[in-house]
C-alpha cells in the first residue's frame, strides 16, 4: 500500500510503500534517535577539584573537556546524516530533494521520522487524520477572561 505523507515546512508530498524493508528501516531509525537520546542522558563524571591540581593537570583536564565535546558534536552531525540518508532512501528523493531535509531542524526530522512511523504501522490512517490526531494533542494557550 502507498502511503503518502506531507512536510508542510517543505510544502512537499513524499510517498513510500509499507513494505517489510521500508518497516525496518523505520524502526532502524527509530532505534538510531532512541539511542542518541540515551546516550545524551548518560551521567556525567562529576568534575574534579582543580584546587590540587598543577597548571599542567588543568590544561590536560580543559583538553579533555574539549575532545569529549568534539567528539559529541561529530556522533550528533553522524546521527542527523543517517537519519537523513535514511529517509531520502525511504522516499526515493534525489541529491536536490535530499538538500531539502537537510533544511530542516533536527526537531522537524525527528517529528517527519515519528509521522513516517506512525504511518507505516497504521496505514489505514489518512493525512487528515494523522493532522488531526497531532493538533488534538497540542494544547491551546489560555487566555485570562475580562471581567
Amino acid at each position: 500500500m502507498k502511503i503518502k505523507l506531507t512536510i508542510p515546512q517543505l510544502k512537499k508530498e513524499f510517498t513510500f510503500k509499507d513494505s517489510t524493508k521500508n518497516i525496518k528501516a523505520l524502526s532502524k531509525m527509530m532505534r538510531m534517535t532512541f539511542q542518541a537520546q540515551i546516550d545524551g542522558a548518560k551521567p556525567q563524571a562529576p568534575e574534579p577539584k582543580t584546587d590540587d591540581m598543577t597548571p599542567e593537570q588543568i590544561n590536560e583536564l580543559e583538553i579533555k573537556r574539549i575532545q569529549e565535546k568534539i567528539e559529541i558534536s561529530e556522533r550528533e552531525d553522524k546521527q542527523l546524516d543517517q537519519l537523513i540518508s535514511g529517509l531520502s532512501e525511504l522516499f526515493g528523493l534525489d541529491e536536490k530533494e535530499k538538500e531539502q531535509l537537510e533544511e530542516l531542524s533536527p526537531v522537524e526530522l525527528g517529528e517527519l521520522l515519528g509521522q513516517a512511523q506512525f504511518r507505516i504501522n497504521n496505514p489505514q490512517v489518512t493525512q487528515e487524520d494523522y493532522d488531526e490526531i497531532i493538533s488534538s494533542g497540542k494544547t491551546k494557550k489560555s487566555v485570562p477572561e475580562k471581567g
